[in-house]
């Protein structure tokens, strides 16, 4: 999710990622969960009408929005403010009736001189992966009666009860996914040592445990299907999409073997011909080859296997119970994107890989970036535009529905760019229904840097 134009080492952004596709697969009922996994059907369209003005976001009619934490203005329970750049998250039931968002900080090197806004100054008692990086997971305790009061209007409700850094010391961390009642968050880096996933548990004082059998690349966004497999994608104009197959699916962060996807006689996706077999509904069949070097002590994953097929920047994945949807940011003729479907393998049925969207009409959608899943069935789309245009005036969060349209969801209305060409305001990213599906949290990234619940008359299911 950092812009591939910046040499800077701090990214120019700070499930999803989430998806309500968590998958539980500790036996201990106590674990917070995440919402299970909701199937698509053809009943559920969403029709929810034109946006609105509103003072946080713009909405459809009926719908409304609060500011759940700002960063650097709201402060962590030790006093310290709330760091920025905010990025992926998932929302989890906690053991106290409260939800609990584990949210991403897309920061990394630290820099010398005074303290930066907005990024966390370490104290003595940290426990920092790596002392030079200031990315990481805030855990953020909200309590959900308060949230809709504040929804409803009620100006005095504190819905916050309590946030604290559940990760600290890694190095851009952007999206992830929800597997094994937890939070994966992605380190999107090359740099020696960092490219790890980190697993940070819901409960507070849990540990968060780093997964160096998962590999080491810029990973993005992950998502875990029903064959077992953890499916991964990463942030890099030649990416690829890898799969992890642990060694006992029961387990999936322990042991396994990593692999990367190939579409026979296809190098990149990114521009793909027309009438090309992968443009149709039923795609074309896929492969797997291993990588030998997980860890890239030689060389980067994406350059061990020549024969896997690229994706131009591969960033939000979400499964939605019969197929994973995944985005190319800067795929596609107009390099403003591509969503791809890929439906695993079964039994003797080799994996099938499709493109279901290529953006065309940047009014419609425009690079697509965090996925997440509603609880009717449609994939949500969080944009990342990082140049405006006469066609792309504002960053959005859209959603596509099973037959393929797309419709508006929210509109970040404060876009102010000050020279042609830059961002149409602060992108919206890590788009997340809390557990009972009530409510879909998001953050604002950028100048505001803010974490926004909405509520109002969602379709059903």
């Amino acid at each position: 999710m950092s812009d591939p134009r910046s040499p800077a080492p701090l990214s120019r952004r700070a499930l999803l990622a989430h998806a309500l596709t968590g998958v539980v697969v500790s036996g201990c009922a106590s674990r917070p969960k995440a919402p299970p996994a909701r199937h698509p059907t053809k009943k559920a369209r969403a029709e929810l009408g034109p946006l609105e003005p509103g003072p946080v976001l713009d909405l459809p009619r009926g719908f409304r929005a609060v500011i759940v934490q700002a960063a650097g203005k709201d402060t962590l329970d030790d006093g310290r403010p709330v760091p920025g750049f905010l990025d992926g998250m998932a929302c989890f039931q906690g053991d106290r009736g409260e939800w609990v968002l584990l949210r991403n900080h897309e920061l990394g090197p630290a820099h010398p001189g005074p303290p930066r806004p907005k990024v966390l100054t370490p104290r003595d008692g940290d426990k920092l992966v790596d002392p030079a990086m200031r990315g990481g997971v805030s855990r953020v305790r909200v309590d959900p009666s308060a949230l809709r009061r504040s929804l409803a209007g009620d100006t005095s409700a504190r819905p916050v009860l309590g946030t604290t850094m559940a990760l600290f010391g890694t190095d851009t961390n952007c999206s992830g996914g929800v597997v094994a009642g937890g939070w994966v968050s992605c380190e999107e880096s090359d740099r020696p040592g960092h490219g790890y996933a980190f697993h940070v548990p819901a409960t507070e004082g849990a540990r968060a445990r780093k997964l160096p059998s998962w590999g080491r690349f810029k990973r993005e966004a992950v998502a875990r299907a029903s064959d077992g497999a953890i499916y991964m994608t990463e942030d890099h104009e030649q990416g690829l999409l890898y799969r992890f197959l642990p060694e006992d699916p029961a387990r999936p962060l322990d042991e396994g073997v990593l692999e990367a996807l190939v579409v026979r006689d296809l190098r990149s996706t990114a521009k793909l011909a027309r009438g090309y077999a992968l443009r149709t509904a039923e795609g074309v069949a896929v492969e797997w080859v291993r990588v030998p070097d997980p860890l890239a002590e030689s060389r980067p994953c994406r350059e061990q296997c020549p024969e896997a097929t690229t994706f131009s920047r591969l960033e939000g994945i979400v499964w939605d119970g019969s197929s994973l949807w995944l985005a190319a940011t800067q795929g596609g003729h107009l390099e403003r994107g591509q969503v791809f479907r890929l439906v695993p393998g079964r039994g003797k049925l080799a994996a099938r890989l499709a493109l279901a969207h290529e953006v065309t009409d940047p009014r419609v959608l425009s690079q697509p970036d965090n996925l997440g899943l509603a609880p009717w069935g449609d994939v949500l789309l969080c944009e990342d535009n990082y140049t405006s245009s006469p066609e792309v005036t504002h960053q959005y969060l859209r959603a596509r529905r099973p037959d393929g349209t797309v419709f508006d969801l929210a509109r970040n209305p404060k876009n102010t760019p000050e020279r042609p060409g830059e961002a149409p305001g602060d992108e919206l990213t890590g788009a997340c229904f809390s557990p009972d599906g009530s409510v879909l949290f998001v953050n604002l990234q950028g100048d505001r840097d803010e974490t926004v619940a909405i509520t109002g008359p969602w379709p059903k299911a």
